[in-house]
Parts: structure tokens; C-alpha cells; sequence
């Protein structure tokens, strides 16, 4: 029985077969070519994460991760926003519900920070437009409305004030201030509600 199973595992059935392996070569010299950089990676990760136990070490990339996932996303979102200010006559000649008030809003947040005053109170502007045509319904966003037209509907003198930076800052030559950026937070919630009431 036993030289039976000996010449049974001694067969061609269970014999290594050693065949012609044409990618050999070059999954060789790939890793050849990757590896200094395998090892680099694997420095930094030691001299970085050395001492701590893998789990929370791997909780803390992670975290790196989707925190740069976020701020990319906010900039890509203040980036859409500030391609979608495009102005004639001082209103967007884009459809105005492109992007929500509250994004043009987080947007003029995000170009504050960045010190972009101008972008922030253009985008402001742009997120009255939408919330005086959605919210008070006291005019009918298109393309092509001028502040002029605005002005007329609304006779509100807070708006002419907001239109009037606006204005300056967008086709003027007028360097926006922390007062110009201030005056349109608190100035436009006083429009909506005085264009409601309208």
C-alpha cells in the first residue's frame, strides 16, 4: 500500500507544474521600481505612527483623510459658487436657482475667510437675489435683471445701499472693507423682510 501511494503522489497529477510565466519579468522590474518607494512610505509611517497601536494609527489617517475630503469639497463648493457670479447690469445672467441661497452664503463665508471681501459680498448679493425671489416671491429672477429693475420693484433704501457697494465693488474701482462686508450680513435679512411684508 504504501508504494502504491508512492507512486501514486510520484504521478503526473501531483507533480509542480513549471510553465512559461511571460509576465515574470516584467511584474520583476515593477517591483524593482516600486519598491524604494514602498520603503519611503514605510519610513514616514514609522517615524509618524511608530508609537502608536495600530488601531489608533490607523483611526488617525483615517481622520487626515476625510478632513481633507472635506476641505475639498468646501472648496470646490466655494469655486462653484464664484463661477456662478457672473454679472451684466449688476444681476447674474445665469438662471438664479443654479445654486441655493445657503450655498452662495457659506461660499461668501469660505471667500471672508480667504480675505476675498469682494467675492464675499458679490455672493451675498447674489443670495439675496435668490431668497427676494424664492422666499419674499418680490421679484422674478431671470437672466438679465438688472439692479435697476430691482430698485424699482423693491423701493426699499436698504437694498439701494447694498446695490450701490455692489456696484462700486464689482464695475467701480472700490476696495471692499470689513464695514462694506459686515453691512451686507446684517442688511439683507433686513430686505427679505421688509420685501415680504411688500
Amino acid at each position: 500500500a504504501r508504494r502504491d501511494a508512492q507512486a501514486i503522489l510520484d504521478g503526473d497529477a501531483y507533480k509542480t507544474k513549471t510553465g512559461a510565466r511571460p509576465l515574470r519579468g516584467v511584474l520583476k522590474w515593477l517591483g524593482d521600481r516600486l519598491e524604494p518607494i514602498g520603503n519611503a512610505i514605510a519610513r514616514v509611517w514609522n517615524a509618524t505612527f511608530g508609537q502608536l497601536p495600530p488601531v489608533l494609527a490607523w483611526l488617525v489617517v483615517i481622520a487626515l483623510i476625510a478632513a481633507a475630503v472635506y476641505l475639498l469639497a468646501r472648496t470646490a463648493q466655494s469655486r462653484t459658487a464664484a463661477r456662478a457670479v457672473h454679472q451684466t447690469n449688476g444681476i447674474a445672467t445665469e438662471p438664479l436657482d443654479v445654486l441655493t441661497a445657503a450655498d452662495l452664503d457659506q461660499a461668501a463665508i469660505d471667500a471672508e475667510h480667504c480675505g476675498d471681501l469682494a467675492l464675499a459680498i458679490r455672493l451675498r448679493f447674489r443670495a439675496g437675489l435668490l431668497r427676494l425671489d424664492h422666499d419674499a416671491h418680490a421679484i422674478r429672477g431671470r437672466p438679465g435683471l438688472t439692479t435697476r429693475e430691482v430698485r424699482s420693484t423693491l423701493r426699499i433704501d436698504e437694498f439701494d445701499a447694498l446695490a450701490n457697494t455692489f456696484e462700486d465693488v464689482t464695475y467701480g474701482d472700490k476696495v471692499p472693507s470689513d464695514d462694506d462686508a459686515h453691512a451686507a450680513r446684517q442688511r439683507w435679512p433686513t430686505v427679505i423682510r421688509e420685501a415680504s411684508r411688500g
